[in-house]
Formats: C-alpha cells, sequence, structure tokens
C-alpha cells in the first residue's frame, strides 16, 4: 500500500522538483497488556497512567499520508530517522526528497543520515542548543534588553520579513547548512512578561521563606530549602536566569 501511494505522488510530482515530506509523531493509549508495543513513554494525549504506542506519519505537501510506522509506546522521537530514511531508500525507492519535523528529531547524528542518502531537510534547533554553534557568539548577544531591541535588531544586521516589522530575520551558513535566525520582537515581549512576574514569584517565594527562617525555633537545614528552590526555578523556566544562594550560618537565601 505504501509503495503505491509513493510510486502514485512521485509520478504526478515534477520531475526536476525534489517532493517534499513532513514528518512527525504522535501516541495513543491502548487497552489490554498483551500488545507487545503497549509501553509507558512520553504520552502526548495526557494519559501517563496508560501504556501506550507511538505512531509515525510522513505526509506530502499537499497533506496526503503516505508511509506511517508504528513503534513501541517508549519510543523517542530523534531515534525514529533511521528507519524512515531507510524505508524511504530501500522500501519506497524515493531517490531525493525534502525532510520537514521538529525540533525533537534534530540530533547531529540524524542530520548527517539524512545528508547522506541526498535528502534535504527543513527544521528548527532548539534554543538551547544555540549557544554551541560557532555564529552565535556574533550573531546575537548574551541578553537582550526589551527597551532597546530594535537597536540589538539593527546591530546585528537582521531585516525585517514582513511590512509590519513583526518578524526579523538573518541568514547564514554552516558546515554547508543554511540557517535563518528569527526575531519575534511580540513574542519576545510576551515571553519577557512572563518571566518578569515568574521572577516575582520566586523572590516572594524567598520572601517568606526567609520570614518563616527568622522566626524559627530550631536550625533549619538548607539542602531540602535548596531542593524546593531548585524545583521553583525549574517549574518557573529560570534556571540559569536567576541566581540563588543559602547562608547557613544567617538562616537566609537571596535570589536575584
Amino acid at each position: 500500500m505504501q509503495q503505491w501511494l509513493v510510486s502514485q505522488y512521485l509520478s504526478a510530482s515534477e520531475e526536476d522538483a525534489a517532493p517534499t515530506f513532513f514528518y512527525d509523531l504522535t501516541s495513543t493509549c491502548v487497552d489490554g497488556t498483551t500488545s507487545p508495543l503497549a509501553k509507558p513513554g512520553y504520552s502526548r494525549d495526557h494519559r501517563p497512567d496508560r501504556t501506550q504506542i507511538v505512531i509515525g506519519l510522513l505526509i506530502t505537501d499537499t497533506w496526503y499520508p503516505i508511509y506511517w510506522q508504528v513503534w513501541p509506546g517508549n519510543t523517542t522521537d530523534v531515534t525514529t530517522i533511521q528507519t524512515v530514511v531507510t524505508d524511504l531508500r530501500q522500501r519506497l525507492k524515493v531517490g531525493s526528497c525534502i525532510m520537514v519535523f521538529d525540533r525533537g528529531m534534530v540530533s547531529e547524528a540524524n542530520l548527517q543520515i539524512i545528508e547522506a542518502d541526498h535528502h534535504t531537510f527543513l527544521s528548527t534547533l532548539d534554543r538551547d542548543s544555540l549557544p554551541g554553534l560557532p555564529f552565535w557568539t556574533t550573531a546575537w548577544p548574551e541578553t537582550i534588553p526589551q527597551a532597546d531591541w530594535q537597536t540589538v535588531v539593527a546591530q546585528r544586521g537582521l531585516q525585517a520579513y514582513d511590512e509590519d516589522a513583526t518578524l526579523w530575520f538573518r541568514e547564514w551558513s554552516h558546515q554547508g547548512r543554511r540557517l535563518v535566525l528569527a526575531f519575534d520582537h511580540q513574542r519576545f515581549g510576551l515571553e519577557m512578561a512572563v518571566q518578569t512576574a515568574a521572577i516575582a514569584a520566586v523572590q516572594a517565594w524567598v520572601q517568606a521563606k526567609n520570614t518563616d527562617l527568622a522566626s524559627a525555633q530550631r536550625s533549619r537545614q538548607a539542602a531540602p530549602i535548596e531542593r524546593d528552590l531548585r524545583n521553583l526555578l525549574r517549574r518557573k523556566h529560570l534556571t540559569g536566569i536567576v541566581q540563588t544562594m543559602t547562608d547557613d550560618a544567617a538562616g537566609a537565601i537571596a535570589a536575584q
């Protein structure tokens, strides 16, 4: 069935144009206990209490499904690319194509697998991986002042993508790959507002905890407080942004 679908799609496509395929995964929980594929894993349908299977789907640029695969429920996104690329070449006889997928599939090994089979790809990079790229030190400063983002955008050579100048971009080349850095100033403003509120919540927590420590009848251990503070920073997505310090002698904590 899949071979027929792909052959029909390719025969109807322009001969000189590489086909574009969009690839993604989902999961669905299962009932019963006999399926060998049913495993606990990351639940996309918000049922972590149930075992599940993982389903991969490849669709065309006209949204027509042509390839699917079922994996055990504990399969991670990044481990599925090898199977898909191999099937495209061996079973489906696709010489080259453009693969579009989200950042959950991205790893250097996967990108090399795709390129080795003469495919190209379009995806996004995880924000945390950007500082590790050589171009990043010249592409963007460590912090962006919210009130003066226009100056930063101009200094970094970004161009407006649309008439409203909401989205800005600049292209780079790295190891033969085309990179596009995009900056949405409206989203930046919203994220900064959320981050400011999160920092205020942490500061309020620290102030309340210090008040509690000041009136404590006996000495409190630092380890449980530090653990609670780390958990709070993780929930608020402030790890590495807010610096904390615990003073055992003074019985106090500080965050900045």
